[in-house]
């Protein structure tokens, strides 16, 4: 495969809604395969350690697409008796909206992974994976 630099991916731009939900589901199923999400929780556990586990958490997610990554955030802190609130960020919020719907830990917020929308100190840890 050919590598192209400076290329854009199909999510970085207009994408019709069905390319785009395709697209994240393809994503979605590639970690469950090969273990990103649960890399990425194991490492946010890690980093949180030093945190007194009766303290809320707050947690960014930047590009967050559907919203899946924060889905599991929240599942690892419930298991874990945690208190977490993940802010889940991405330019097109439609897909992550349907996805964490049930889920009220997780804000989701539009915004530009180039000019981050929250003050300095207002999350504990920013997380961002395959953006």
């Amino acid at each position: 495969m050919r590598r192209v630099e400076h290329g854009r991916e199909i999510l970085d731009g207009p994408t019709p809604a069905p390319d785009r939900a395709a697209s994240l589901a393809d994503v979605e199923r590639l970690n469950a395969w090969f273990g990103g999400h649960a890399l990425t929780v194991r490492h946010v556990a890690r980093a949180l350690r030093s945190v007194p586990p009766a303290r809320p958490v707050r947690i960014l997610d930047v590009g967050a697409g559907a919203g899946h990554l924060a889905v599991r955030l929240v599942r690892w802190a419930r298991a874990a008796g945690r208190p977490i609130r993940v802010i889940a960020l991405d330019r097109d919020i439609g897909p992550a909206r349907a996805a964490t719907r049930s889920y009220p830990e997780i804000a989701v917020l539009s915004g530009d992974a180039a000019a981050l929308p929250v003050r300095p100190g207002a999350v504990d840890l920013v997380v961002s994976s395959l953006v």
